[in-house]
């Protein structure tokens, strides 16, 4: 059964580690990876909201 809905929804990742290539690790490494430039691009943000 596939299931929608937030990355922070066990069911939903899950699924999406299912059928990653790479699996779980691969999941992991993604998801970490997308959260660094996520965290950069808002500094970005703040520092130019603040100029």
């Amino acid at each position: 059964m596939e299931h929608c809905g937030p990355l922070e929804d066990q069911r939903v990742r899950a699924d999406i580690q299912q059928i990653l290539e790479g699996g779980v690790e691969a999941f992991i490494r993604r998801e970490r990876r997308y959260n660094n430039e996520l965290n950069s691009y808002r500094a970005a943000l703040r520092q130019a909201s603040v100029q």
